[in-house]
């Protein structure tokens, strides 16, 4: 499975991409592993910087396992300075 991540800065300043993590969960709650090799195109996720007013899209890749449930929690945080997470909850094809 692949998410792809859009950050939008809407402060004043640059933001560091790597302090991007996106966390994934299966139904009954336990975290998905990442994948680095997943179709379509590379999930390398978000790195670099990202400048004010700017956007960025990043794909993120998790296995999820055979036989589980098709419903998934997605968390997003940056940084440790209390920017609150962004979570999505969905059913996947």
């Amino acid at each position: 499975m692949v998410v792809d991540v859009a950050v939008r800065n809407g402060t004043g300043e640059r933001i560091d991409l790597g302090s991007v993590v996106v966390t994934g969960r299966d139904a009954e709650g336990r975290e998905l592993a990442r994948v680095f090799d997943a179709e379509p195109p590379p999930v390398l996720g978000l790195h670099g910087t990202l400048l004010a007013g700017r956007k960025a899209v990043g794909g993120y890749g998790f296995d999820l396992p055979p036989g589980s449930a098709r419903e998934v929690d997605v968390e997003v945080g940056i940084g440790p300075d209390g920017r609150p997470s962004a979570f999505w909850s969905g059913r996947i094809p």
